[in-house]
């Protein structure tokens, strides 16, 4: 597998994991979801800069507060328009 193929799996799994738990926080998607980031800090902020950019296909993000988290967008499920 490519590094772009890996890539939009991960994208995939993030948007499934969102799916499944809407509202879920920036620290539990990081722990539901395989990473390669040496650390879940820098996976969180690189998470985190992709979403408030809209690069992530399916989800939004939200505050609560200051707690980051991740709603499913209507009509889009796992990565894919319906």
């Amino acid at each position: 597998m490519g590094k772009e193929e890996l890539l939009v799996e991960k994208v995939a799994d993030i948007a499934r994991t969102v799916h499944a738990n809407p509202g879920i926080n920036l620290k539990s998607l990081i722990e539901k979801v395989d990473h390669h980031y040496a650390s879940a800090s820098s996976a969180r902020a690189s998470l985190r800069h992709w979403a408030e950019a809209g690069k992530i296909k399916g989800i939004r993000m939200g505050k609560d507060w200051k707690l980051a988290r991740f709603y499913p967008l209507k009509g889009v499920v796992n990565g894919q328009d319906h």
